[in-house]
């Protein structure tokens, strides 16, 4: 397995298919913050992924022949996770594009204690219209742009560092992005944005402040931005743990089904 240096849309387009996960295809074609290793730098047909934001690794591509595996483990323990652990992070977390993908990390790593879990990935069937949907009066409803970022709020930091991590810069999120923010008493609450977007994708992130939960707020956020991808004709989607029951009920509630699920699986790299 050799690392590339310098990712490109070609190397998206290569390794990429239609279960692959927003934020890895965005790393391949490096408009998110990753690495990436390949079989074959000429044409690669597998990859091992790492998105800085998700602080985790998918596998992407052809699943390798069995007379690979044991080159495999090798690069894993000796390379993968030397560089978790010079991060100070002791278990590796690992999706896949394909449950072939899936059954050969099992098998690679067939003596571990590995747990698992559903990664479930929502599609919006079709764009809200505008409406009468509210919220309390308390919040100021405020679109995340270039003026919103102008304003001198108490906790600028929780918007600016999302776009940061996500898009690495907020002129890259100005240009593609968008999104809404609930603000009460100059702080903001609450927030639901397009944290990347591949191709005719937008991924929409939310997130609220735990005392403010359970008031409709980041519903309200998501139907706002929703409308905004209307209007720029840009298909979203939504991803959340099978645990996060929460997560999927907003996406229910704005419109989203369910389309796919996948396999996250995780494990310690060394024990005490």
């Amino acid at each position: 397995m050799v690392e590339i240096v310098k990712k490109t849309k070609y190397l998206a387009e290569l390794l990429s298919i239609d279960t692959s996960c927003i934020y890895f295809s965005c790393v391949l074609e490096d408009s998110m913050e990753g690495r990436v290793w390949v079989n074959n730098l000429e044409r690669p047909s597998f990859a091992v992924v790492w998105n800085e934001y998700q602080k985790g690794f998918q596998l992407m591509g052809k699943a390798l022949e069995k007379s690979a595996y044991g080159y495999l483990r090798n690069f894993f323990e000796f390379e993968i996770f030397q560089f978790l652990e010079e991060r100070e992070i002791n278990y590796f977390e690992c999706g896949a594009d394909s449950d072939e993908l899936t059954n050969m990390l099992f098998e690679i790593f067939g003596d571990r204690n590995i747990d698992s879990e559903q990664q479930k990935v929502l599609v919006l069937k079709q764009h809200p219209k505008e409406g009468t949907k509210k919220v309390s009066k308390i919040y100021e409803l405020v679109a995340i742009d270039g003026n919103f970022l102008k304003r001198a709020f108490d906790n600028i930091e929780y918007v600016t560092e999302e776009i940061r991590s996500t898009w690495r810069t907020t002129e890259a999120y100005l240009n593609n992005g968008y999104g809404y923010a609930a603000v009460i008493d100059n702080h903001i609450v609450s927030r639901a944005l397009v944290t990347c977007r591949y191709k005719r994708h937008d991924n929409i992130g939310v997130d609220t402040i735990t005392e403010h939960r359970n008031k409709g707020i980041s519903t309200m956020l998501v139907y706002k931005t929703l409308l905004e991808a209307g209007k720029r004709e840009r298909d979203c989607i939504w991803d959340c743990t099978e645990d996060n029951v929460a997560s999927e009920k907003t996406a229910f509630k704005v419109g989203f089904e369910l389309e796919r699920t996948y396999t996250i699986c995780w494990f310690t790299i060394k024990t005490a």
